[in-house]
């Protein structure tokens, strides 16, 4: 910069600025105060999610493609075998987690179904 700001346009300049931090500090100030209540919003998912197949089942194209569009936010691809996404949504991931949390082998337990004889000869 080769022009100088002259004295009374600073003054001018940093006043301006500092009420447009004062007006901006406050609202935060007022955000972070305020409580959100997201226990209405957090049942209705739950909600949608518990039912997420009918709904898809009985949608029509609109409702299908909004469920899979919510599923898979990047676009599919079809290679001439299988469909492709790069990412699937962080939420249903999660999700598909805690499935696999859920089939854990337990100590003492096989994943072998062994053809047991339930009848102990007599000692």
């Amino acid at each position: 910069m080769k022009e100088e700001i002259d004295a009374s346009d600073f003054k001018a300049i940093k006043a301006e600025n500092e009420r447009k931090i004062i007006a901006l500090e406050a609202k935060l100030i007022e955000i972070s105060e305020a409580t959100i209540n997201i226990q209405p919003v957090l049942d209705k998912a739950v909600g949608i999610l518990s039912r997420i197949g009918e709904l898809y089942k009985d949608g029509d194209i609109r409702t299908k493609r909004s469920i899979i569009g919510s599923i898979y936010p990047e676009k599919l691809s079809f290679d001439g075998f299988q469909y492709r996404t790069n990412r699937l949504n962080e939420a249903v991931r999660i999700i598909y987690s805690l499935d696999k949390a859920f089939n854990e082998n337990k100590t003492g337990q096989t994943k072998e179904n062994f053809d047991l004889s339930c009848l102990v000869p007599r000692t």
